[in-house]
This record gives structure tokens, C-alpha cells and sequence, in this order.
């Protein structure tokens, strides 16, 4: 779920800010392709990893240098920018889940705990 709401906030984001835009010019059209293209990968869980930490850093480059502020902002932050660095963050150590692309391609992630070699003590 949360891999979702990253994938469909980003992609949105992205297309509410390009067509916002009158004139765009060539990097704004390709830092707004590199976003649908992460928020499509993230929707669909491939390279989830990679995919969440770019989102992170450019979701944390906009906090920190105000572009692209949007009306929804409280006290000058950004909300959406501190939302996709919360959730990306917490992608990024979850992984991708049991229903993606990655789950497919390397299977699932297990932890196994070896048994204790320490007898206890009585």
C-alpha cells in the first residue's frame, strides 16, 4: 500500500506540475519524465529500492530548495515533499513487498535466525 501511494502521490504530483507550467523548458520536461517514470516503477515494484531512494532525494532537493511550491503548503513547508521523503524513507528499509515486480524476479525476502549454540542456564 504504501509503495502505491508513492507511485500514484508522485506521478500525480508530477503531472499537476507539468501542466501548470506555460512554457517548460527541457529540464523541467525531463525531471518531470524521470518522475512519472518513478512513480510508475514504484506502482508497479520494480527496482524499488534504487526507485524509492531517487524519489527521496528529490523529494528532500525540493524541501530544501522551494521549487515547485504548491498551495498546500503549512508555514512554508511543503507537505507532499515531507510526505514522499517519510514514505520513500520507509520503502526504502521495507522493501518492496510480496505484490511487485521484485518479489518475482528475486523472491521473496527471508530472514532466517540460526538455532542458539548457548545452553541455558538453570
Amino acid at each position: 500500500m504504501l509503495r502505491s501511494f508513492l507511485g500514484i502521490s508522485v506521478s500525480a504530483q508530477t503531472a499537476f506540475y507539468l501542466s501548470a507550467q506555460e512554457n517548460p523548458s527541457f529540464w523541467i520536461v525531463l525531471g518531470c519524465l524521470a518522475g512519472l517514470g518513478c512513480g510508475s516503477f514504484l506502482l508497479a515494484g520494480f527496482l524499488t529500492p534504487v526507485v524509492a531512494s531517487v524519489t527521496c532525494l528529490a523529494a528532500a532537493y525540493i524541501l530544501a530548495s522551494g521549487v515547485g511550491s504548491s498551495p498546500p503548503v503549512l508555514s512554508g513547508i511543503n507537505l507532499s515533499a515531507v510526505c514522499s521523503v517519510i514514505v520513500s524513507t520507509a520503502i526504502i528499509f521495507l522493501g518492496p513487498g510480496a505484490f511487485s515486480v521484485d518479489a518475482r524476479l528475486f523472491g521473496r525476502r527471508e530472514i532466517r535466525i540460526p538455532p542458539s549454540n548457548r545452553h541455558p542456564e538453570a
